[in-house]
């Protein structure tokens, strides 16, 4: 929390501190004057006591609204934080694969390349281009979760065919430093959306891309157990701490500073992945391991 966020805080806690002792010190009054002033009258001692139990229940209100306000208050606050950190990523996600589209095109123009050389420049403008294709999709998709715009078109289909083509490109474009294995058992048949399911697979797998070291395993297995098809997706990231399995899972949340972290990436592909799962009516968990994490992504039959 910055300086300003600080001061506040502090304002609140002396606020707080001098309203309960400016109650009590009246409490303190209205009982001596009543031993004082109304010793030997029963009935307006007991007035006197009504009167310090409806003090002491707008004490108690106040306190309420006190706690509530500052649960704002400090609410809002994390969520300007995270939306900082939001503008941050994104201008740098867009940034980057402009600058690098812009270079190759400019590779192209001013020198005479052989079809080969070409080729693999398209190809890698065609690779930034997907990039920012992919931000801007999701931009708008949280636009459309916020305002309950997108609907799941559930249909009956073969899992298993969907996620070995979909992976299979994904290995070719955003997983070529890594070595990915895949265990994707055969006729898995569930409802889910073709598209949302797309997303979610490619949001998980961006994401174990990002935070774990080159070169190292990406496993992603898919088992149908009893009523249940589990796709699960194992990375080498750094595990995720217990109290921030759910927050993953929140708009604009990331884990570390903004500032300083090295992995790319806006805070919003799990919360798209939470929504698609939620409207296609299946279940996401994650469980950290030892050297990673586990997603799994749990369709019912």
């Amino acid at each position: 929390m910055n300086k300003s966020g600080n001061r506040v805080k502090l304002l609140f806690l002396l606020l707080f501190i001098y309203v309960f002792a400016q109650f009590s010190w009246w409490a303190v009054l209205i009982i001596k004057l009543n031993n004082i002033i109304y010793a030997n009258n029963d009935i307006l001692s007991h007035k006197i006591w009504m009167i310090a139990g409806e003090a002491a229940v707008f004490a108690l209100l106040l306190t309420a609204g006190f706690y509530l306000t500052y649960r704002f208050y400090k609410k809002e606050i994390e969520l300007t934080k995270h939306q900082r950190n939001f503008m941050q990523a994104v201008t740098h996600e867009i940034k980057t694969p402009v600058t690098a589209v812009k270079l190759l095109l400019q590779t192209l123009q001013k020198h005479n390349l052989n079809p080969d050389k070409q080729a693999l420049i398209i190809n890698k403008a065609i690779h930034e281009t997907d990039r920012l294709q992919q931000l801007t999709e999701n931009v708008l998709a949280v636009t459309g979760f916020d305002e309950n715009k997108i609907n799941a078109n559930l249909q009956l289909q073969n899992l298993s065919v969907l996620l070995t083509t979909l992976l299979k490109d994904l290995k070719q474009s955003i997983g070529q430093n890594h070595i990915t294995l895949t265990n994707i058992a055969d006729n898995l048949y569930c409802k889910f959306d073709t598209y949302g399911l797309q997303t979610i697979i490619t949001n998980l797998y961006d994401n174990a891309i990002k935070y774990s070291p080159v070169n190292s395993e990406i496993r992603i297995t898919a088992l149908q157990e009893n009523q249940t098809i589990k796709i699960e997706i194992t990375d080498h990231a750094p595990p995720i701490p217990a109290n921030m399995k759910h927050k993953i899972f929140e708009k604009f949340f990331r884990l570390g500073n903004e500032e300083t972290r090295i992995a790319r990436g806006t805070g919003l592909g799990l919360y798209i992945v939470k929504h698609w799962v939620r409207i296609m009516r299946a279940s996401i968990e994650v469980m950290p391991q030892k050297t990673g994490n586990t997603f799994v992504l749990i369709f019912y039959v």
